[in-house]
């Protein structure tokens, strides 16, 4: 009985491709691969066609350009970047965050309640009244990849989101203004609302 091609059987795929490039000349038994799978000869037409029509798109598009992920407001979209703007060191999975300056200073906000005032505590997000929680959850809502649940029931900040509050605190005392900042494989870009 033959089963429906999954994403987890095409990653296995291109995974088993990505060692194969290393053998010049050689010959990669598709057909046989997907008997050990018990997927039909339809299931192998579809991935073959999915694997050379992106191999023709990004042929094309890997002179000037690289896709990357950006998150905006808990949305995830893909862009492309001009090779120019990227460093040759950054990975593919470089992810951008686009972060308005009202969220930025929510962001620092929060993190210095966080480490001066509830001394790592966490937040207890089911507390309605709190003007703090209402921020919290707004920030949340829009990046809830800055905050995580430790098992307690309260949420805290992610590594990412304390590293960041804290840098935000520094262009403020500084007195600089905030556009890029690069924290690990995280891009972050801080946009202004006329921008």
């Amino acid at each position: 009985m033959s089963k429906s091609l999954s994403i987890q059987h095409l990653l296995t795929v291109l995974a088993l491709l990505e060692d194969f490039q290393s053998y010049n000349n050689s010959l990669f038994n598709l057909t046989r691969l997907f008997e050990i799978f018990h997927l039909s000869n339809e299931d192998l037409e579809k991935a073959l066609e999915i694997i050379l029509r992106f191999q023709t798109f990004f042929s094309k598009l890997n002179n000037k350009f690289t896709i990357v992920r950006i998150w905006n407001n808990n949305q995830i979209y893909l862009k492309l970047v001009p090779k120019s703007e990227k460093s040759t060191n950054d990975s593919q999975y470089q992810k951008i965050i686009e972060l308005s300056t009202q969220h930025s200073q929510l962001l620092n906000d929060i993190i210095y309640i966080f480490n001066y005032v509830n001394i790592g505590k966490g937040f207890n997000l089911k507390v309605n009244s709190s003007e703090l929680i209402k921020k919290v959850k707004e920030l949340k809502r829009n990046h809830p990849y800055f905050f995580e649940y430790r098992g307690n029931g309260n949420i805290y900040p992610t590594k990412l989101a304390s590293q960041l509050g804290n840098m935000i605190r520094k262009y403020e005392r500084g007195n600089r203004k905030i556009q890029d900042i690069k924290i690990d494989e995280y891009q972050i870009k801080v946009k202004s609302k006329d921008a």
